[in-house]
């Protein structure tokens, strides 16, 4: 025993009603350069004449007190334990103590208040609020927070419920989320608060499980204030809604000043067809001509803002028939031939013979399309050749139809990948330089993308600057039903 306690960080002694050491086992009193063999037999008003307070300790003991002390001694921290012993008439007649050095639990200690103080610091700083809630789900803790979030103060929400300050029509979210965190979940779930002034708000709300020997304690939840959120949802919405409403205006308002336009540019066109029928000298047949050039040129925008302002408004609806491809693109080439002709351009068209005779589709807008794709080849194209190659390209999954693949190449110009990055947006063409020399309203291609991609299939190009440029799309092959004569 006395092997024991000499090896462990403990001091056992004896004192008589003189002070004198009387047992002295164990370690501490080493610290003070002293050991057992040195105690035992000398006084200890003697040996410890510089401490004055365990002598004030020694005489509280034997005047018949049990009490317990702790002081740092040479940056240990000692624990001292005083029992007076009496004899069987009660007098006293030794006093019996122990040292421990607590050192280590001390600092462990120590080091405890300070995490807690340090968390508990985070906790009543944080701008969320943090409730604690018992297995019958009462606030046993809110942070500061979460009770100023609510108009409340701390100490009045303790003993609460959050069921007290939940909107009675999200309860039941509330409680789901309560039973799914009672059998170990955490739970994240909106909802709304009551607030202390009757004014309700939006929170977002984490709660996790206080588990002990996996039993249910209760709930630890963190709340988030939505209310700054959803008001700027709410102006985000009305925003949207009056964009949409003034792009609706906008579409419809182009709607109506194109067909008032085009009324005009018809009857011009058709003055100017029927003028060229009658006797003209040259001049005036060159002057008549330069009208009908330009109005039919003003009236393609038109039809062109027309389009878009219908496809930017929803209202256009494609119209699905069937019809034979080979007359449809020979059309559409042989009306583009002229300008073609007079540029000493090479126009021409190749098909695959895998590409059916009969489709099924929207004839008129496939047509608007390779209108403008080959008219937009032609503007650009100064010498070389203009081709048409159309093509049936295999789906790479199954379960999904083959689809037409059509091809518009051309010699001109190209462009740069700057260019190419931006080409398909309204009202854009390549730079200044391009609108002046070949004018246009940059709507072509954006309606091409439009009508392309409400058909279902995909449009792009490639291009090399000053080589020439290729536009291409694609579209769901669907056979038509007619039969050929």
């Amino acid at each position: 025993m006395a092997t024991t306690i000499n090896n462990l960080s403990v001091f056992l002694f004896a004192l008589d009603t003189k002070g004198i050491f009387t047992l002295a086992q164990g370690q501490c009193f080493e610290m003070l350069g002293i050991t057992p063999a040195e105690i035992v037999g000398y006084s200890a008003f003697k040996i410890l004449a510089g401490v004055p307070t365990a002598l004030a300790e020694f005489q509280r003991a034997l005047a018949g007190e049990s009490f317990r002390v702790a002081r740092k001694i040479k940056e240990r921290w000692l624990e001292t334990t005083y029992t007076p012993v009496r004899d069987a008439t009660g007098k006293i007649e030794s006093v019996m103590g122990m040292v421990v050095d607590t050192t280590a639990s001390k600092h462990a200690y120590e080091d405890l208040s300070y995490e807690n103080k340090f968390t508990r610091t985070i906790i009543n700083t944080m701008g969320q609020g943090l409730t604690v809630t018992n297995s019958e789900k009462i606030f046993e803790f809110v942070n500061p927070a979460y009770a100023k979030m609510l108009g409340f103060t701390p100490q009045e929400l303790i003993g609460k419920s959050p069921v007290d300050v939940t909107d009675p029509e999200e309860l039941r979210t509330g409680l789901s989320a309560w039973e799914r965190r009672s059998s170990g979940e955490t739970t994240t779930y909106e909802t709304r608060l009551i607030k202390a002034n009757g004014s309700k708000i939006h929170v977002l709300i984490t709660g996790a499980p206080r588990m002990r020997d996996g039993k249910f304690m209760g709930t630890i939840s963190v709340a988030t204030d939505l209310t700054q959120q959803k008001e700027h949802e709410g102006m985000l919405k009305q925003v949207y809604e009056q964009a949409l409403e003034a792009s609706r205006l906008k579409s419809e308002f182009l709607t109506i000043m194109s067909h008032e336009i085009r009324t005009p540019l018809n009857s011009i066109i058709g003055m100017s067809e029927l003028l060229a029928d009658s006797v003209l000298d040259s001049e005036q047949y060159e002057f008549n001509a330069v009208i009908y050039e330009a109005a039919h040129m003003l009236l393609g925008m038109v039809n062109n803002i027309l389009d878009f302002s219908k496809i930017e408004a929803g209202k256009l609806i494609l119209d699905n028939t069937d019809f034979e491809l080979a007359p449809l693109m020979e059309g559409v080439v042989k009306s583009l031939a002229p300008k073609a002709h007079q540029k000493n351009l090479s126009l021409t068209i190749f098909f695959s013979p895998e590409v059916p005779r009969y489709l099924w589709g929207d004839v008129v807008r496939l047509r608007r399309v390779l209108v403008n794709l080959i008219d937009n080849a032609l503007k650009f194209t100064t010498k070389g050749e203009v081709t048409i190659r159309v093509t049936v390209e295999q789906p790479p999954a199954e379960n999904k139809l083959p689809r037409v693949y059509f091809e518009i190449h051309d010699s001109g110009i190209g462009l740069s990948e700057t260019v190419q990055r931006k080409l398909f947006q309204p009202f854009t063409q390549g730079d200044g330089s391009i609108t002046r020399k070949y004018e246009g309203i940059g709507l072509g291609l954006a309606i091409c993308q439009r009508l392309v991609e409400l058909m279902g299939g995909e449009i792009g190009l490639r291009s090399v600057e000053g080589v020439g440029t290729t536009f291409w799309f694609t579209l769901p092959l669907k056979a038509g039903t007619l039969l050929s004569d």
